[in-house]
């Protein structure tokens, strides 16, 4: 964890520097930089005053494009004696999500960012591609969830290009982000939980339903 370097400032510098926060994700998982896109407005509404910054590994920078008070992760480096504090989040194998945890931590509750699901298109999309720690499924389980949106009158695409979730009228994956995006825009949306986020999803998109795991047998 990078950690505010006092030792080396002076009061007055601090006192400029104390109310700027900046959040660093350095890891893989790119969800999690379009999670904190999306809850950093309501982070900074919930402490007035307090300047939040969004840090991320450069070659993810473009999931921050358009937003403000961003850095990369080599700028940040060269720039650290500017924040009065960085967080940073690390990827885990166990719970809790390291977004979730900002919340937690700060005895605050998660935003519900989406409460219904359009589900007026009959295409299924199944997104089975996942960042450890959530894990992928398989071709087996792949086809086990499609026979069962199948059943249920869909059209399945796997895999498609992430375009497609506008589209879609129901979205199965493991987490990532088509199917963060997806529960963000109202999609009927269904989480294979190979991860550590089942509890954050639901927190956000209460609407969202998660899926038994079938076996590969």
């Amino acid at each position: 964890m990078i950690l505010p370097y006092y030792m080396s400032i002076s009061f007055p510098y601090y006192a400029k520097i104390k109310d700027k926060y900046c959040i660093l994700y350095a890891g893989y998982c790119r969800e999690y930089v379009s999670q904190l896109k999306l809850l950093r407005p309501i982070l900074e509404d919930t402490f007035p005053g307090v300047s939040i910054y969004l840090s991320c590994r450069d070659d993810f920078m473009y999931l921050l494009d358009g937003e403000p008070k961003t850095l990369s992760r080599s700028k940040l480096k060269r720039q650290k004696h500017s924040f009065g504090y960085i967080r940073e989040l690390q990827t885990k194998t166990k719970g809790p999500h390291p977004v979730h945890e900002l919340f937690l931590e700060s005895d605050l509750p998660v935003p519900i960012i989406s409460d219904h699901a359009n589900n007026s298109n009959r295409l299924c999309c199944i997104f089975s591609h996942g960042t450890l720690p959530t894990k992928s499924i398989t071709e087996k389980q792949i086809e086990s969830y499609r026979n069962m949106a199948q059943f249920d009158g869909y059209h399945v695409w796997v895999n498609p290009d992430v375009v497609a979730v506008e589209q879609a009228g129901w979205v199965i994956g493991v987490e990532g982000i088509p199917l963060f995006e997806a529960a963000t825009k109202g999609v009927k949306t269904s989480l294979i939980a190979t991860g550590i986020g089942a509890k954050f999803y639901q927190a956000m998109f209460p609407k969202l339903k998660v899926l038994k795991m079938f076996s590969n047998g």
